[in-house]
């Protein structure tokens, strides 16, 4: 790792993707947990405190714990002091003089994983650019021990990431050591189905693994890839998914009687959300003395009683709701609900779940149905054995058949239930084995009937076949050969936001604002400008779009009747009482809103666009004149 090749040293590469990871980490995930810990050193140290023994030849960098930073300010000053010759960090990490076993590599991670803060997500992220770490005769103990602390890290449900590092004069060879370890993972972890570039052993044991691993990472794009897999699709939901009531003939059955339903486990992934800026935390000095021994300010909440001013301590507070126009707080303009009766009026007495309600054809299934983002569900055999399978069926069946599963979606207590779809997704492989869409259902949230609006007629004309045609050319000559691909382009406002929180951190130069959702309107013009201005001139050419009938039709139909005595009288009586300029009209004047204001300056000929108080100074000063 400290030789240089190809004009990178991969020790600096890797500290350099794990320093950027950290301060992603600092913005995007202030909450996370990240350690760094190097391996067949010649130095050993270990600081994290162990019940058990840790293997020689590892040093700890940076131990396991929240994202800081002073620590990842520590390794940005560490690649910089580095970042032209590698003899300092060759001097202060030498390697050992006898290779270090993976295995025991793999077992000094699983301790300092075990010792640190539990969480709900646990990775490890491998690095190295030795493919046949040992080519003597230990190669098949070391292989073989290697992969029971695999099985070790799956069994605790810890996610394992490599990273190989290979060049152009030396590819690597994954099939020489590291192929069957990281096989373990193809047991079937419920992330697989959304993590393409898992290694996929294939059926023909003739055909080379390396083929159907999307992991090999070439220098510069380490750090890419690893902040890339640092965002898995978070589990949003982890429901019960209730297929309906097993069959009579089943009922003497002992499985039966323990569960008279049929029933399977499913987790609900979104795979879109809306990012936003976080709000600031609240801290306080309280008083101490060192300005910088700051506190986080925590919020309480209180009742207070609203005629009294004092705290409802003993009592709780129940729900009521007004009725009546009462203007006191009596019992009789109210009716007291206790949160059980709330809770049941919101949920109709449902529990957390989603209950297949039954099957349509996909054809019926409108578009505009979609009122808001979907999920993606995906069995999880973890606490029901075979909901895969069964989820698996269900699936082929739908998709076989063209049909989508209506059903009741409850994600969580005291939420309205919502009726969704269940649209059936095939798995979808590319040539090289890879996977490029999961199996799996979309979940799409119904409308009720309260949310359907009839949507606006708006006057089109259709085109002729020269107008459609010079439209297809604009359209061809703009055509990308990649699909498009929105993780490309960030939210500028965003990324902004985040990078002058990081460089006021670390003490770098204000960055200025970048946009790249702006379209390139220079290469557009070189693409596309023949085009367009072929389009333009077959628009322009038919008779249908001149500007001369809109303006007639629009003035037919917004003809203005002329100005009534009895309504210039009055106009001029509240001039003359000075009321258009005070706005304070008298009762018999309430006809005065916008829209006759509006009418009145359209009638003397005046700009009717503008706030009351514009109409009304208008109208008093052409009266006047």
């Amino acid at each position: 790792m400290h030789a240089n090749v190809d004009g990178e040293i991969p020790l600096l590469t890797a500290f350099r993707a794990a320093e950027k990871l950290m301060e992603n980490k600092l913005v995007s995930s202030p909450k996370d947990y990240v350690g760094i810990m190097l391996w067949n050193t010649a130095e050993s140290k270990m600081t994290t405190a162990n019940r058990g023994r840790y293997r020689p030849n590892t040093v700890e960098y940076t131990p396991i714990e929240q994202v800081n930073v002073p620590a990842t300010y520590g390794l940005q000053q560490l690649l910089e002091a580095n970042k032209t010759s590698s003899k300092a960090m060759e001097k202060r990490f030498a390697p050992a003089h006898t290779p270090m076993r993976i295995d025991n590599a793999l077992a000094n991670a699983l301790q300092l994983l075990t010792t640190s803060v539990k969480a709900g997500t646990r990775r490890v992220f491998f690095i190295t650019n030795q493919d046949d770490p040992f080519p003597g005769n230990d190669k098949k103990l070391v292989q073989k021990a290697s992969i029971e602390k695999m099985k070790e890290f799956y069994r605790r449900g810890i996610d394992a990431e490599p990273f190989f590092l290979g060049s152009a004069a030396h590819p690597f060879q994954v099939n020489l050591f590291y192929a069957e370890i990281f096989g373990v993972y193809d047991d079937g972890l419920i992330e697989d189905a959304l993590r393409p570039w898992r290694l996929r052993l294939l059926q023909d044991q003739n055909v080379s693994k390396v083929n159907s691993w999307d992991s090999t990472t070439k220098w510069k794009e380490l750090d890419e890839q690893m902040d890339g897999r640092d965002m898995p699709k978070r589990v949003i939901f982890d429901l019960m998914l209730d297929l309906g009531a097993i069959a009579k003939k089943d009922a003497d059955d002992r499985h039966a009687k323990a569960q008279s339903r049929w029933r399977i486990q499913v987790k609900g992934y979104a795979l879109i959300s809306e990012a936003a800026v976080e709000m600031p935390v609240r801290i306080s000095s309280y008083g101490k003395e060192d300005p910088e021994d700051f506190d986080e300010v925590i919020a309480h909440q209180q009742v207070f009683d609203t005629t009294t001013g004092s705290i409802v301590r003993d009592a709780k507070p129940a729900g009521a709701y007004q009725v009546s126009s009462g203007s006191t707080a009596s019992l009789e303009t109210r009716i007291i609900l206790s949160e059980d009766e709330i809770k049941a009026l919101r949920v109709f007495g449902r529990v957390p779940g989603i209950t297949l309600l039954g099957f349509k054809d996909i054809s019926t299934l409108n578009y505009l149905d979609n009122v808001k983002h979907s999920y993606f569900i995906y069995p999880s055999d973890v606490e029901f054995p075979g909901s895969k399978c069964v989820f698996t069926a269900l699936l082929h069946a739908m998709h076989a058949k063209a049909k989508y599963a209506l059903a009741l979606f409850m994600p969580r207590e005291n939420v309205i239930p919502a009726f969704v779809a269940l649209l059936p997704q095939a798995e979808e492989i590319d040539e090289d084995g890879a996977q490029i869409v999961p199996p799996g259902m979309n979940m799409i949230i119904l409308p009720y009937a309260d949310d359907l609006r009839q949507a606006p007629q708006a006057p089109t004309k259709e085109a002729n076949a020269e107008e459609v045609s010079a439209a297809e050319k604009v359209i061809d000559s703009f055509l990308r050969k990649e699909p498009f691909n929105p993780d490309t382009y960030t939210n500028p406002v965003l990324a902004h936001h985040y990078n002058v929180l990081k460089a006021v951190a670390f003490e770098r130069p204000l960055p200025p604002y970048r946009d790249g959702t702006v379209p390139e309107y220079s290469l557009i013009g070189q693409r596309s400008l023949h085009a367009i201005r072929a389009w333009n001139q077959a628009i322009h050419a038919d008779p249908r779009t001149s500007m001369q009938a809109p303006k007639a039709e629009a003035r037919a139909a917004h003809k203005v009747e002329p100005m009534s005595k009895e309504r210039d009288a009055e106009l001029r009586y509240l001039h003359q009482q000075g009321l258009l300029v005070t706005v304070r009209f008298p009762p018999n004047s309430h006809q005065l809103n916008v829209p006759s204001l509006r009418l009145a300056c359209e009638q003397y000929g005046l700009p009717s666009k503008g706030r009351k108080v514009d109409l009304l100074s208008a109208l008093d000063k052409y009266i006047a004149s």
